[in-house]
């Protein structure tokens, strides 16, 4: 980041190149005064107006399935940026089968991470495919967005806190695949009452 002594360090080169009328002096400070106004400005502004939401078809699914995971970003502002991470927290049972996941601090989550550049009123949508390895009723998110200047020497965050679920049923299969051995093996007993003879 761009401290008190790089402007310092600007206007003395943009002085001495006034001064001693030193062309390449004079344009090195207006490089290093245009870096630290660039910095600046997308250090405090690169996340103003940037939406985040994610949705995922079928909302449910049964063991061993996949869902398309759709996370969306969009930018409204004329403010380009560079560079936008989105790392959205997963549990460990829903695994994506393509794209860049890290593990989460948290027990049993993980991480799917997205890094892409985005226009000035720009909207990203990135697609994953997510296979269900487990049944329950999972949480995903929140998310985490990260951005900075052009230069990298400022990175702010902020969170989305939304955050969905998905229904997993249990796999489904056939009774005779079970191996359950027969109640009846005989077939079903039926009981029969004998009527007793009034006369008797």
């Amino acid at each position: 980041m761009f401290t008190q002594g790089w402007l310092l360090l600007a206007w003395f080169l943009l002085a001495v190149g006034v001064a001693t009328r030193h062309a390449f002096a004079f344009l090195l400070g207006l490089v290093v005064l245009g870096s630290a106004a660039a910095s600046y400005l997308w250090d405090r502004y690169c996340l103003a107006r940037v939406e985040y939401r994610r949705t995922f078809t079928p909302r449910r699914a049964f063991y061993g399935e996949t869902v398309t995971f759709t996370m969306e970003v969009t930018n409204r502002k004329p403010l380009p940026l560079a560079w936008l991470e989105v790392v959205d927290e997963l549990p460990q049972q829903l695994v994506p089968l393509h794209g860049r996941v890290i593990p989460s601090l948290r027990q049993r989550r993980h991480h799917l991470v997205n890094l892409f550049s985005i226009r000035w009123y720009q909207r990203v949508r990135r697609h994953t495919t997510l296979r269900c390895d487990a049944r329950g009723y999972f949480p995903l998110g929140p998310a985490r967005l990260r951005s900075g200047d052009i230069f990298g020497f400022t990175v702010r965050g902020a969170d989305a806190e939304q955050v969905d679920h998905l229904l997993v049923y249990p796999k489904v299969v056939p009774l005779t695949t079970l191996g359950l051995p027969a109640l009846y093996p005989l077939g079903d007993v039926r009981h029969r009452h004998l009527l007793e003879d009034p006369a008797r």
